[in-house]
């Protein structure tokens, strides 16, 4: 291969590197092996004949025969053409073995980056380095930047089976955008409807699940990340145990009971519930609920259907409603 890329004034550096004659670059990239090249910029890669079709811009045959190759007499024709198939053929599985083995590399760097950040956070505030909500601001950090290179279309219930390009670029830690409110601040890790008598607020704003889907499956990767606490996981995705942190607003037959509670029980002088037309809790019986603690308005404007909750109706129904209901308590 090397005696190849020299004809055309072409010479690798100590690691083997040319700069890539097939896309523009400053830093050499294109690989050159025994027999082969692969370059880790644009992809390019293949044998002798390979580079040459790509230089030359010719078949596989000119290339053959640019590089010496003869054809012997037609009788015997079909015999050398099948060789040199089965050749090409040979050296194209084993490039795609190449790009394979480099691409689980790549593929498994991110996830050794991601696992010793974290240990590295761990060590800190065990030795005491750490001040503050130095520990909290790392850990957010890390979790806001693993969703920058995370397989999956959105949530981790589910990976991709393709490997999305963002998942294997470098993994470089961002750090978060700390605003100051020169306020006190309290965020509380428990189950939000044990701690209704500890709410004392002018706005209250609600969020639940719309269905019956489980929120913490959703989010399983960052859970056990923030955690640190080395769960037993099952199934493909790993995923950790959620049954105590399983939402009653995921049912149909609990779901308005637990909102009749916060409203009850909570001080607040607005309660703000953000929810859509197809939500499990009807419209009515949420109207209901909340007037019995005061007047409630409800705000709600046209907004795009997701597509994983069409249920068979993308072709009639594209749209649903985005609802804001306002109480004011008397």
């Amino acid at each position: 291969m090397g005696d190849v890329v020299a004809l055309y004034g072409l010479h690798p550096n100590r690691a083997g590197f040319i700069c890539c004659p097939f896309h523009k670059e400053k830093t050499a990239s294109l690989k050159i092996y025994k027999d082969s090249f692969y370059c880790f910029g644009c992809g390019a890669s293949g044998d002798i004949f390979k580079f040459v079709e790509r230089m030359e811009g010719v078949s596989f045959k000119d290339a053959f025969l640019l590089l010496g190759g003869d054809y012997p007499d037609k009788s015997k024709e079909s015999n050398f053409a099948r060789r040199m198939k089965q050749y090409h053929f040979e050296k194209q599985r084993e490039m795609r073995q190449k790009e394979q083995a480099a691409l689980d590399v790549k593929k498994q760097e991110n996830g050794k980056k991601i696992d010793t950040i974290r240990q590295q956070i761990e060590r800190w505030k065990n030795d005491n380095l750490l001040l503050g909500n130095e520990y909290y601001i790392l850990l957010a950090s890390l979790i806001e930047t693993v969703s920058f290179y995370a397989n999956v279309a959105g949530v981790y219930a589910a990976f991709q089976k393709k490997w999305d390009p963002r998942a294997i670029k470098p993994f470089i830690l961002r750090p978060i955008e700390i605003i100051s409110n020169r306020q006190e601040n309290r965020a509380y890790h428990a189950d939000s409807m044990k701690i209704l008598n500890q709410i004392n607020t002018d706005i209250l704003y609600l969020d639940p699940p719309y269905n019956e889907r489980q929120y913490a499956p959703n989010y399983h990767i960052l859970e056990t990340i923030a955690r640190y606490d080395n769960p037993e996981i099952r199934g493909v995705t790993g995923m950790r145990n959620y049954d105590s942190q399983k939402s009653r607003f995921c049912k149909a037959s609990t779901a308005l009971e637990d909102l009749d509670k916060v409203a009850r029980i909570a001080t607040y002088e607005y309660l703000v519930l953000s929810y859509n037309s197809e939500g499990i809790m009807p419209q009515h019986n949420i109207l209901d609920v909340l007037s019995q603690y005061g007047e409630v308005e409800l705000e709600q404007f046209e907004y795009l259907r997701f597509k994983s909750n069409n249920n068979g109706l993308s072709k009639t129904k594209k749209h649903i409603w985005e609802q804001l209901y306002i109480l004011r308590r008397l």
